[in-house]
């Protein structure tokens, strides 16, 4: 059994130079757990890492259907809403 933090989870997540090792590593053990505020915690580190200024753009495109969301001035990715 496996119990994985938010930080291991913000790598995986975030596809950072240590990702695919973390993912072989979780490959091996199904049975796995996260802490039941694992969403609060990883937001914590994804806060963290952006005051410290190191979260850098993942080149993805933002999913919604928050058409206000989508219209918002100030975003840096594409930002689809699905019909």
């Amino acid at each position: 059994m496996l119990v994985v933090d938010a930080c291991v989870l913000f790598e995986v997540v975030a596809d950072t130079p240590r990702a695919e090792s973390l993912r072989t590593y979780l490959l091996t053990d199904d049975d796995q757990l996260a802490p039941h505020l694992i969403d609060a915690e990883v937001l914590l580190v994804i806060q963290t890492k952006h005051r410290v200024g190191a979260l850098e753009a993942m080149g993805a495109t933002l999913v919604t259907l928050d058409t206000r969301l989508a219209k918002a001035p100030g975003i840096a990715c594409p930002v689809h809403v699905p019909a």
